[in-house]
Formats: structure tokens, C-alpha cells, sequence
């Protein structure tokens, strides 16, 4: 299911920010640098791991998981990464009237 797949995600996220801190401290300034992006490495990672992804009842309600689904699939698809789901509403009905939901258009588009 979907919602297993994003919590390995933000599993792998949480972990990469964790190893992150523990290997270069804590520091005031952000690195904004799309080769230390989170989301990114943890996209390219998944992409070495699978081809194809599949998802039965793909729904999108959380604005953390809209908020990933672009920066990852962005990556995912740049990488030929095949993705099929089934849902039970059409794509330009998924995370309707979600919270910033302009930044997630993208991904369905």
C-alpha cells in the first residue's frame, strides 16, 4: 500500500538527517544544496532499489507526504522509475483542497 511505501520514505529521510547531525553537528546555517536534499538521496537511493512501483488505493491527505511526493518522483521518474496505481478518485481529485496543493499539481500532472 501507499501509506507503507511513505512511511519507509520518511523513515529514510529521518534516518539520513539523523546520520547528517551525527556526522557534521549541528550547525545555524542551512544547506540548501540539491546534492545534500534529503528527499533526493533518499530518491536516488530507491531508484538503485526498483524499476516499477506499484500502489493500490493511492490517496494523498498529508501535506508532508504532498509536499514529498514532487521533490521524490521528480527524481524517481528523471531515473526511469515506473510507477501504476489504482485509486479510487481521479488523479486531479487527489489531495484536493490540501494545504499548498499548487506544489503538489506537478506531480500529477
Amino acid at each position: 500500500h501507499f501509506h507503507s511505501f511513505m512511511q519507509d520514505v520518511h523513515r529514510r529521510i529521518h534516518e539520513l538527517k539523523q546520520a547528517d547531525l551525527r556526522d557534521k553537528g549541528r550547525s545555524f546555517s542551512i544547506d540548501v544544496s540539491i546534492e545534500n536534499n534529503p528527499i533526493r538521496r533518499v530518491a536516488l537511493d530507491l531508484s538503485k532499489e526498483v524499476s516499477l512501483l506499484c500502489f493500490d488505493e493511492f490517496q494523498v491527505t498529508d501535506i508532508a507526504d504532498a509536499l514529498i511526493l514532487r521533490q521524490l518522483f521528480e527524481v524517481l521518474f528523471a531515473h526511469g522509475t515506473v510507477m501504476v496505481a489504482t485509486s479510487n478518485r481521479p488523479p486531479c481529485d487527489l489531495y484536493e483542497g490540501g494545504l499548498n496543493r499548487s506544489y503538489f499539481l506537478p506531480f500529477i500532472d
